[in-house]
């Protein structure tokens, strides 16, 4: 199954699947923090639906294929969901302006976030 971001890696080797998963934990998760964290709600439900169908491989669109740690996989981005959706959200907002604008814009949209 074709799963383009969901269970990516940024990682860059001859390696076609997922042999010594494990070892791919960390950049999965990374992948996953960087990528799908704004998205938790959405990755949860993916998930869940790909839990009723059966594959025998996933192929991201970064990182070797999932074939071996399937399941695991599965599993860690389930709890990483999780994890998200009960997390503060913060947002840096920085700019620069010449002229004023932009810095009107910018304290509009700081005004609208803090209420």
């Amino acid at each position: 199954m074709f799963t383009d971001k969901l269970f990516g890696a940024h990682v860059c080797s001859d390696q076609v699947f997922d042999e010594g998963w494990q070892t791919l934990a960390e950049d999965r998760r990374y992948y996953c923090d960087c990528l799908m964290a704004p998205s938790a709600r959405q990755v949860e439900i993916a998930v869940e639906r790909l839990t009723t169908v059966p594959a025998r491989l996933y192929a991201p669109g970064h990182g070797p294929m999932v074939r071996y740690g399937l399941i695991d996989l599965l599993r860690s981005y389930e709890k990483w969901s999780q994890a998200q959706k009960t997390q503060d959200t913060s947002v840096a907002l920085l700019y620069a302006s010449a002229y004023g604008n932009t810095a009107t814009l910018a304290q509009a949209s700081l005004t609208a976030l803090q209420s």
